[in-house]
C-alpha cells in the first residue's frame, strides 16, 4: 500500500471478509479499535457458496465486525450502491450510527451520490 507507515506493524490480509471475521471471533483474538468496511455492490466469488449482495449481506458482515470490534469502537462503512438502505432495525442491538457521507464528498463533486458512508460505534 503507497505510503504505508509503520508497516512492521500491521498485518495486511487478502481473505474473504466474512470467513476472516468467523476465524478470529472463533479463536478469540483480540478485537479491534477501528475497522473500515467497504464492500463491493455485488460479488461472485469461487471462495463463497453464494454470491455477495451488500443490500441483502451487510448487517451479517456488520455483526461478524461487531464480535471483532472493542466496544465503544468505531466502524467506518461505505458503499457505492446509490439506492442502499441500512439496515437500521437490525444493527441497532449492536452499533449506534450517524450517517456521514455528505463529509466524505469533496465540495466542488458535481456528482454528490456516488457513495453513502456512515460512523458506526459498537454499543
Amino acid at each position: 500500500i503507497n505510503g504505508f507507515k509503520d508497516a512492521g506493524r500491521h498485518r495486511i490480509v487478502r481473505d474473504d471478509a466474512r470467513a476472516f471475521l468467523e476465524h478470529r471471533a472463533r479463536r478469540g483474538e483480540p478485537p479491534f479499535d477501528l475497522v473500515v468496511v467497504d464492500p463491493p455492490t455485488f460479488s461472485r466469488s469461487a471462495r463463497s457458496e453464494a454470491p455477495w449482495d451488500v443490500e441483502h449481506d451487510h448487517a451479517e458482515l456488520l455483526a461478524l465486525v461487531a464480535r471483532n470490534l472493542t466496544p465503544g469502537g468505531t466502524v467506518y462503512f461505505s458503499t457505492n450502491f446509490r439506492r442502499f438502505h441500512l439496515a437500521e432495525a437490525t444493527l441497532a442491538a449492536d452499533f449506534t450510527f450517524r450517517e456521514i457521507t455528505n463529509r466524505t464528498i469533496p465540495e466542488d463533486f458535481r456528482n454528490e451520490r456516488i457513495h453513502r458512508a456512515w460512523r458506526m460505534v459498537r454499543q
